[in-house]
């Protein structure tokens, strides 16, 4: 007789939590388009960035900016002592059909990524083309003795896709232009 007593009781209880959950997702999502331009520690990743709703599917829009030039060369992610590679693309990854996967240049110097950049990136001294001409997907040793710049960006954003229509040159730009509305800065060492 307990047993038959308990699954109506759980069920209410999942539904309560459910209806909570759902409630504070909705408040969050409130909060985040009453915010401007959101300064996020740069600990966090670009990965780790919460997305809510209908976004949860959607690639993060990162626009970003380097020290130096480093368009034509392979991005890395590493740890966030920056002394180990956890994560780089495979060979067959950096090409978007028959082109690389080279960021997109925008207004004021920032870049818009294809690659998954993120607060721990660093760049390789292999171009996209001479990545994929290794004989054997890299390993991880062999990456860490091809490091350029451990520490390259300057600048790091995670755009809002509610200022944001579509991905197109223009439409970066004109976002940047009117200062990045809602975006969440990750890093900022350009001021």
């Amino acid at each position: 007789m307990f047993r038959k007593n308990l699954l109506p009781v759980l069920l209410i209880v999942m539904a309560t939590s459910l209806t909570i959950a759902s409630c504070n997702t909705k408040r969050k999502a409130q909060q985040a388009q009453t915010n401007t331009t959101t300064q996020v520690p740069p600990s966090e990743e670009v990965q780790q960035v919460p997305l809510t709703g209908a976004k949860r599917m959607l690639r993060p829009i990162v626009i970003y900016a380097t020290r130096n030039d480093y368009n034509n060369l392979v991005p890395v992610n590493l740890s966030a002592d920056r002394e180990t590679i956890e994560s780089f693309p495979a060979r067959s990854d950096i090409k978007q059909g028959d082109q690389f996967a080279t960021p997109i240049v925008l207004s004021d110097g920032l870049l818009y990524d294809q690659r998954g950049i993120g607060v721990n990136t660093a760049f390789l001294s292999l171009t996209y083309e001479a990545y994929s001409q290794l004989e054997h997907e890299p390993t991880t040793e062999m990456l860490k003795g091809l490091l350029l710049d451990k520490d390259p960006l300057t600048f790091l954003a995670v755009c809002n896709r509610d200022y944001l229509q579509e991905e197109s040159v223009t439409a970066l730009n004109d976002y940047i232009k009117k200062g990045l509305p809602g975006a969440q800065i990750l890093i900022d060492k350009r001021k």
